[in-house]
Protein backbone atom coordinates (compact mmCIF):
# COMPACT_ATOMS: atom_id res chain seq x y z
CA UNK A 1 0.00 0.00 0.00
CA UNK A 2 1.22 3.59 -0.50
CA UNK A 3 1.76 5.87 1.92
CA UNK A 4 -0.21 8.77 2.39
CA UNK A 5 1.06 12.46 1.30
CA UNK A 6 0.87 14.67 3.56
CA UNK A 7 0.19 18.22 1.96
CA UNK A 8 2.55 20.93 3.98
CA UNK A 9 2.36 25.07 4.00
CA UNK A 10 5.60 26.10 5.60
CA UNK A 11 5.88 29.83 6.11
CA UNK A 12 5.08 31.95 9.50
CA UNK A 13 2.49 34.34 10.31
CA UNK A 14 -1.18 34.62 11.22
CA UNK A 15 -2.30 33.60 7.47
CA UNK A 16 -1.08 30.80 7.81
CA UNK A 17 -3.96 28.62 9.08
CA UNK A 18 -6.00 30.38 6.51
CA UNK A 19 -3.45 29.39 3.53
CA UNK A 20 -3.85 26.02 5.20
CA UNK A 21 -7.32 26.00 5.16
CA UNK A 22 -7.41 26.77 1.06
CA UNK A 23 -5.72 23.21 0.72
CA UNK A 24 -8.46 20.74 -0.98
CA UNK A 25 -9.36 17.29 0.34
CA UNK A 26 -6.92 14.54 -1.68
CA UNK A 27 -7.90 10.73 -2.39
CA UNK A 28 -4.14 9.96 -1.45
CA UNK A 29 -2.99 12.69 0.93
CA UNK A 30 -3.81 13.31 5.03
CA UNK A 31 -5.12 16.73 6.08
CA UNK A 32 -2.74 19.40 5.39
CA UNK A 33 -0.30 20.84 7.93
CA UNK A 34 1.07 24.43 8.80
CA UNK A 35 5.03 24.59 9.90
CA UNK A 36 5.91 27.78 11.90
CA UNK A 37 9.39 28.04 10.24
CA UNK A 38 10.06 30.37 13.78
CA UNK A 39 8.87 27.11 15.83
CA UNK A 40 11.75 25.10 17.65
CA UNK A 41 10.73 22.02 16.34
CA UNK A 42 10.53 23.10 12.52
CA UNK A 43 14.32 23.11 12.31
CA UNK A 44 14.78 19.30 10.67
CA UNK A 45 11.78 20.30 8.28
CA UNK A 46 13.95 23.17 7.40
CA UNK A 47 16.97 21.70 6.81
CA UNK A 48 15.82 18.87 5.21
CA UNK A 49 13.66 21.48 2.52
CA UNK A 50 17.39 22.82 2.37
CA UNK A 51 18.57 19.03 1.50
CA UNK A 52 16.06 18.27 -1.18
CA UNK A 53 16.36 21.33 -3.03
CA UNK A 54 19.91 21.42 -3.34
CA UNK A 55 19.70 17.60 -4.39
CA UNK A 56 17.18 19.10 -6.88
CA UNK A 57 19.08 22.04 -8.19
CA UNK A 58 22.91 21.14 -6.91
CA UNK A 59 24.96 24.35 -7.11
CA UNK A 60 22.66 26.47 -7.30
CA UNK A 61 20.31 24.74 -4.33
CA UNK A 62 18.69 27.53 -1.88
CA UNK A 63 20.61 28.98 1.18
CA UNK A 64 19.35 28.43 4.41
CA UNK A 65 19.26 32.87 4.75
CA UNK A 66 17.07 32.55 1.32
CA UNK A 67 15.04 30.07 2.50
CA UNK A 68 14.33 32.05 5.52
CA UNK A 69 14.25 35.71 4.27
CA UNK A 70 12.75 35.52 0.69
CA UNK A 71 10.34 32.27 0.82
CA UNK A 72 9.14 31.28 4.54
CA UNK A 73 8.60 34.90 6.19
CA UNK A 74 7.31 37.03 3.72
CA UNK A 75 5.39 34.13 1.84
CA UNK A 76 4.86 30.25 2.13
CA UNK A 77 6.95 27.39 0.53
CA UNK A 78 4.15 24.75 -0.20
CA UNK A 79 3.90 20.90 -1.31
CA UNK A 80 4.32 17.09 -0.25
CA UNK A 81 5.64 15.67 2.08
CA UNK A 82 5.56 12.04 3.57
CA UNK A 83 7.04 10.17 7.22
CA UNK A 84 10.31 9.15 6.92
CA UNK A 85 8.82 5.88 7.36
CA UNK A 86 7.32 5.60 4.65
CA UNK A 87 10.41 7.41 2.14
CA UNK A 88 12.88 5.00 0.63
CA UNK A 89 15.98 4.18 2.84
CA UNK A 90 18.75 5.56 0.93
CA UNK A 91 16.78 8.78 -0.01
CA UNK A 92 16.07 9.69 3.97
CA UNK A 93 19.58 8.86 3.86
CA UNK A 94 20.73 11.15 1.66
CA UNK A 95 18.87 13.60 2.98
CA UNK A 96 19.85 13.61 6.14
CA UNK A 97 23.31 13.74 5.11
CA UNK A 98 22.90 17.04 2.80
CA UNK A 99 21.17 18.39 6.20
CA UNK A 100 23.75 17.76 8.69
CA UNK A 101 21.45 16.04 10.79
CA UNK A 102 22.69 13.11 13.19
CA UNK A 103 18.90 11.13 12.44
CA UNK A 104 15.60 11.61 11.84
CA UNK A 105 12.89 9.99 13.91
CA UNK A 106 10.76 7.56 11.89
CA UNK A 107 7.33 9.94 12.44
CA UNK A 108 9.62 12.79 10.73
CA UNK A 109 7.70 14.73 8.15
CA UNK A 110 10.51 14.79 4.90
CA UNK A 111 9.33 17.07 2.17
CA UNK A 112 9.71 15.68 -1.14
CA UNK A 113 7.68 18.37 -3.39
CA UNK A 114 7.86 22.08 -3.04
CA UNK A 115 7.06 25.38 -4.77
CA UNK A 116 7.03 28.86 -3.71
CA UNK A 117 4.55 31.41 -4.81
CA UNK A 118 5.95 34.66 -3.83
CA UNK A 119 3.36 37.66 -2.89
CA UNK A 120 4.28 41.05 -4.97
CA UNK A 121 2.37 44.56 -4.66
CA UNK A 122 -0.04 43.39 -7.43
CA UNK A 123 -2.82 41.30 -6.15
CA UNK A 124 -3.12 38.03 -7.54
CA UNK A 125 0.62 38.41 -9.11
CA UNK A 126 3.09 36.07 -7.78
CA UNK A 127 6.88 35.26 -8.46
CA UNK A 128 7.36 31.30 -8.20
CA UNK A 129 10.73 29.85 -7.84
CA UNK A 130 12.03 26.74 -6.42
CA UNK A 131 9.94 24.18 -7.67
CA UNK A 132 11.66 20.79 -6.55
CA UNK A 133 10.48 16.84 -6.86
CA UNK A 134 11.99 14.19 -5.36
CA UNK A 135 9.30 11.67 -6.62
CA UNK A 136 7.86 11.75 -10.63
CA UNK A 137 4.92 14.11 -10.69
CA UNK A 138 4.71 14.78 -7.64
CA UNK A 139 6.46 18.64 -8.70
CA UNK A 140 3.61 19.63 -11.38
CA UNK A 141 1.27 18.97 -8.23
CA UNK A 142 2.80 21.07 -5.94
CA UNK A 143 3.08 24.20 -7.79
CA UNK A 144 -0.83 23.65 -8.74
CA UNK A 145 -1.13 23.74 -4.94
CA UNK A 146 0.87 26.73 -4.15
CA UNK A 147 -0.60 28.67 -7.24
CA UNK A 148 -3.95 27.99 -5.75
CA UNK A 149 -3.08 28.84 -1.92
CA UNK A 150 -1.93 32.02 -3.04
CA UNK A 151 -4.89 33.22 -4.84
CA UNK A 152 -2.45 33.33 -8.17
CA UNK A 153 -3.43 34.65 -11.21
CA UNK A 154 -0.65 35.48 -12.60
CA UNK A 155 2.92 34.06 -12.27
CA UNK A 156 6.62 35.14 -13.17
CA UNK A 157 9.07 32.72 -13.39
CA UNK A 158 12.33 32.33 -13.73
CA UNK A 159 13.99 28.85 -14.57
CA UNK A 160 16.88 27.50 -17.06
CA UNK A 161 16.39 26.51 -20.92
CA UNK A 162 18.08 23.63 -19.66
CA UNK A 163 16.03 22.89 -16.81
CA UNK A 164 13.67 19.49 -16.67
CA UNK A 165 10.98 21.57 -14.78
CA UNK A 166 10.63 23.92 -17.93
CA UNK A 167 8.50 21.10 -19.23
CA UNK A 168 6.60 21.19 -15.70
CA UNK A 169 5.76 24.85 -15.60
CA UNK A 170 5.06 24.70 -19.61
CA UNK A 171 1.91 21.90 -18.59
CA UNK A 172 0.61 24.87 -16.83
CA UNK A 173 -0.33 26.83 -19.72
CA UNK A 174 2.10 28.77 -22.49
CA UNK A 175 5.12 30.40 -20.89
CA UNK A 176 5.70 33.82 -22.44
CA UNK A 177 9.28 34.25 -22.86
CA UNK A 178 9.81 37.81 -20.90
CA UNK A 179 13.78 37.54 -21.04
CA UNK A 180 16.38 35.21 -22.31
CA UNK A 181 19.89 35.40 -20.96
CA UNK A 182 19.99 36.46 -17.49
CA UNK A 183 23.25 38.65 -16.81
CA UNK A 184 22.75 38.66 -12.58
CA UNK A 185 21.73 35.47 -12.13
CA UNK A 186 24.28 32.68 -11.41
CA UNK A 187 23.43 31.16 -14.48
CA UNK A 188 23.33 33.44 -16.64
CA UNK A 189 23.80 32.21 -20.07
CA UNK A 190 20.45 29.28 -19.54
CA UNK A 191 18.25 31.09 -16.99
CA UNK A 192 14.73 32.89 -18.68
CA UNK A 193 12.47 34.78 -17.03
CA UNK A 194 8.34 33.88 -18.27
CA UNK A 195 5.07 34.82 -17.06
CA UNK A 196 1.79 32.82 -16.97
CA UNK A 197 -1.35 33.55 -17.20
CA UNK A 198 -2.56 31.33 -14.20
CA UNK A 199 -5.30 28.59 -15.07
CA UNK A 200 -8.62 29.31 -12.84
CA UNK A 201 -8.92 27.28 -9.41
CA UNK A 202 -11.16 24.62 -10.71
CA UNK A 203 -8.28 23.52 -12.99
CA UNK A 204 -5.63 24.11 -10.49
CA UNK A 205 -7.58 21.65 -7.89
CA UNK A 206 -7.38 19.33 -10.67
CA UNK A 207 -3.92 19.26 -10.81
CA UNK A 208 -3.01 19.37 -7.36
CA UNK A 209 -4.95 16.25 -6.72
CA UNK A 210 -3.54 14.39 -9.61
CA UNK A 211 -6.47 14.12 -11.75
CA UNK A 212 -5.54 16.10 -14.43
CA UNK A 213 -1.23 15.89 -15.86
CA UNK A 214 -1.51 19.56 -17.82
CA UNK A 215 -3.58 22.08 -19.08
CA UNK A 216 -4.73 21.19 -22.78
CA UNK A 217 -3.25 23.68 -25.40
CA UNK A 218 -5.16 23.50 -28.64
CA UNK A 219 -3.55 26.17 -31.01
CA UNK A 220 -1.11 25.69 -33.53
CA UNK A 221 2.59 24.87 -33.03
CA UNK A 222 5.85 24.69 -33.72
CA UNK A 223 8.86 23.19 -32.98
CA UNK A 224 12.70 25.29 -32.30
CA UNK A 225 15.88 24.12 -30.62
CA UNK A 226 15.93 25.52 -27.23
CA UNK A 227 18.76 27.75 -28.49
CA UNK A 228 16.70 29.29 -30.81
CA UNK A 229 13.97 30.49 -28.40
CA UNK A 230 13.04 34.26 -28.60
CA UNK A 231 11.30 36.87 -26.18
CA UNK A 232 7.69 36.76 -26.87
CA UNK A 233 8.04 33.15 -27.53
CA UNK A 234 5.07 31.13 -25.88
CA UNK A 235 6.57 27.93 -24.66
CA UNK A 236 3.62 25.14 -24.57
CA UNK A 237 5.43 21.50 -24.36
CA UNK A 238 9.21 21.02 -24.31
CA UNK A 239 11.26 17.43 -25.69
CA UNK A 240 14.56 16.20 -24.76
CA UNK A 241 16.11 18.69 -27.07
CA UNK A 242 13.46 21.18 -28.26
CA UNK A 243 11.02 23.22 -27.18
CA UNK A 244 7.42 23.58 -28.68
CA UNK A 245 6.25 27.07 -29.18
CA UNK A 246 2.45 28.86 -29.98
CA UNK A 247 2.19 30.33 -33.38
Amino acid sequence: MIAPLVPFVFGHGPWLDGWRARVPTMADAEDAVAVDVLAADSVPFFKLMLAGNARAFGDIGMPAWVQLDCATLPTAMIGFARRAADIDDAVTADLVARAGLASIGTDQLVPLAEYTALCTPAVGDVVGFSLFSLLPGLGLRAKALALLVMGARQQTGITQIDNIALRTHARFGPLEVVRLGVEVHSRPKTTLVYRLAVPDDDTLRALARGDWNRVPFTGATRVCRREDLAVGDRIVDVTADHVVVAV
